[in-house]
C-alpha cells in the first residue's frame, strides 16, 4: 500500500479530515503486511506505535498464572493499541494477529504532535481514545 492508497484508507475512516490534514496524517504512517501469530504489542514491553486493520483480525490479552485472559478482538477498520503505549508506559496486554493481516502503523508520538496544531487530528485522538476505552 502506498502513501496514495494509505490517504485512501484514512480518508474512507475518517471522512471529517481536510486534504491537507490528511497529507499530514499520511506523513505518520506507514504500511506493514504481516502474518498470522505476529504478535504486534507485548505485554510488560513499551510500543511506540498505533495500528488500523484494513484486512485482518487481532486479540488482546493478558497472562494470569500462566493461562492467556482475553480481553477483546478487533477486526477491519478498527484501531489497535493500549492506553499505556499512548502514555509512553510498558503494555498491560499482548496484541496478536489471529490471521494475516494488512495494517496502517500509526506513529504514536508524531500524531500526538499533529493533533497539538490541528484541532479536527486532536478531536479524533479523542475520539479514538474514547472507542478503545468502550472495548
Amino acid at each position: 500500500m502506498n502513501k496514495s492508497e494509505i490517504k485512501a484508507f484514512l480518508k474512507s475512516m475518517f471522512p471529517q479530515l481536510e486534504s491537507s490534514t490528511l497529507d499530514e496524517f499520511v506523513d505518520c504512517c506507514d504500511y506493514k503486511k504481516l502474518a498470522k501469530g505476529t504478535e504486534l504489542i507485548q505485554e510488560g514491553k513499551r510500543h511506540q506505535f498505533f495500528y488500523l486493520i484494513s484486512k485482518g483480525s487481532v486479540k488482546s490479552y493478558y497472562l494470569k498464572q500462566g493461562k492467556e485472559i482475553c480481553t477483546w478482538f478487533a477486526f477491519e477498520k478498527e484501531m489497535i493499541s493500549t492506553i499505556k503505549s499512548f502514555n509512553g508506559l510498558p503494555s498491560n496486554e499482548t496484541i496478536k494477529l489471529l490471521e494475516d493481516s494488512e495494517l496502517i502503523r500509526i506513529n504514536i508520538e508524531a500524531f500526538k504532535t499533529l493533533a497539538k496544531t490541528k484541532i479536527t487530528v486532536s478531536h479524533l485522538l479523542i475520539d479514538l481514545i474514547s472507542e478503545y476505552a468502550v472495548f
